[in-house]
């Protein structure tokens, strides 16, 4: 759970709780840009960076532009360290009072976006290490009032790129993609086959358009991680 006191920043600004669109400069939506950042580093131990930060108190949501989110594994360097590349993400949630103090945020929508999905070993990628990040509990400070319990993640015009030992396999480009909701209880690495399989099924049946693969070690990774 992630809060931020929402009430305190707005009565530190001199902002009503019922103000319209804050731009990434003003203070408050400064401020939430920077724990958003922290919040990221401590929970998922990656480095996330933005162009822009919008804080909207009237739907409630927050949103950001040109987004980055890395890891720092050893094992990958700099480029499959960068698991997510966006033109834009948008979370959008709802007041949990009528004070307006808290706010729950429950859905993402991550637009002109690249994912990249690099394997360095059975069960071990980027993506595993956030994950397995993202399960351990994190001390939270009690005045925060800034909730995550993201039901909906959701891609448009993504591009997903998997790579094994360093090398490119597959990378596809798809108008969506849904992230199923990652379970309270079970193993990472089937959350992950959960996202990849269906669109590896796609890929070798031919259903989409804009593919570079390489088949021979596609078939390898899928017979690997699937045993």
């Amino acid at each position: 759970m992630f809060r931020i006191s929402l009430m305190a920043a707005l009565v530190a600004t001199g902002i009503a709780a019922s103000a319209s669109t804050l731009a990434w400069n003003d203070p408050l939506s400064a401020r939430v840009g920077t724990v958003v950042t922290e919040h990221v580093q401590r929970s998922l131990n990656a480095k996330m960076s933005y162009q822009s930060f919008t804080l909207d108190l009237s739907k409630p949501q927050v949103s950001a532009t040109e987004v980055r989110v890395t890891t720092a594994l050893k094992q990958l360097d700099d480029g499959l360290n960068e698991v997510l590349q966006a033109g834009s993400i948008m979370v959008a949630g709802e007041w949990q009072s009528a004070l307006k103090q808290q706010i729950k945020l429950t859905s993402m929508t991550v637009q002109d976006s690249q994912l990249t999905i690099a394997y360095f070993g059975k069960g071990q990628s980027n993506l595993h290490s956030m994950l397995e990040q993202l399960r351990k509990p994190t001390a939270q400070p009690a005045s925060m009032q800034l909730v995550w319990q993201l039901e909906q993640v959701q891609l448009n015009n993504v591009v997903v790129n998997l790579f094994d030992q360093g090398r490119a396999i597959m990378s596809v480009r798809l108008p969506s993609l849904q992230l199923p909701k990652l379970p309270q209880n079970g193993a990472v690495n089937s959350y992950i086959l959960q996202v990849l399989l269906p669109i590896l099924e796609q890929v070798m049946a031919g259903e989409q358009g804009e593919v570079v693969l390489d088949t021979p070690r596609l078939l390898q990774f899928m017979w690997r991680e699937a045993r």
